[in-house]
């Protein structure tokens, strides 16, 4: 239905004719390797909240997809700094 209303193409393939191929001729070798990424994205960041996993896959799109040369630019826009003492200290300093 949705590949319909989008005017998708829908291409299938047999996994069974795929399974012993080397890795440059599967067709389904791009969806794997990005499927590896947010396995060790997700995997790295294993003490999130399931609450913000939607937060965390927008930062792994967002980083897979932005150009190169744009992340360390967007690093340094903001320059807070947020230290541990402040983040864990039960009564804050006057």
């Amino acid at each position: 239905m949705l590949v319909r209303k989008l005017e998708l193409v829908n291409i299938q393939y047999d996994s069974k004719k795929m399974k012993g191929l080397p890795d440059n001729k599967n067709q389904m070798n791009p969806i794997n390797q990005v499927h590896n990424r947010l396995q060790k994205f997700l995997r790295a960041h294993s003490g999130f909240r399931r609450d913000e996993l939607p937060g965390y896959l927008n930062l792994f799109a967002f980083s897979f997809n932005a150009p190169l040369d744009q992340l360390p630019d967007l690093s340094f826009e903001n320059p807070k700094t947020l230290r541990y003492r402040e983040l864990y200290c039960k009564s804050k300093p006057d």
